[in-house]
């Protein structure tokens, strides 16, 4: 649960103008502020300082959550229905259909195998 937090903290922190001091949230997630504080700073240099994501990761990103709302059999709404239906999945084989592979999965899942 420690890199979970360090990786909220530094989301929250990347995406919000406004946001709890680490105090808070080392007293949520129940570590001690130093320790918080070294965690955010040692997944900061793994990351060296680049928290931003590429168009790539974003659009497998995207694929990975639209096949996580249509394999689930949920009751959806008007708005996510719509966004289902730009994507073109919506209809009755929706919940039968495989993950969508984006091109850098394609590329890893190939090294890996040869």
């Amino acid at each position: 649960h420690r890199l979970l937090l360090a990786c909220v903290v530094l989301a929250i922190k990347m995406m919000e103008d406004r946001h709890f001091d680490n105090l808070h949230f080392s007293k949520v997630g129940g570590l001690g502020l130093v320790e918080l504080n070294l965690l955010e700073m040692d997944l900061l240099k793994r990351l060296n300082f680049d928290l931003r994501m590429g168009l790539e990761e974003l659009q497998d990103a995207e694929s990975f959550l639209l096949c996580e709302v249509t394999s689930c059999n949920v009751n959806l709404g008007a708005r996510e229905r719509a966004v289902l239906r730009k994507y073109g999945l919506v209809g009755e084989d929706v919940f039968h259909r495989k993950r969508p592979v984006s091109p850098s999965m394609e590329r890893e899942a190939a090294s890996k195998v040869g």
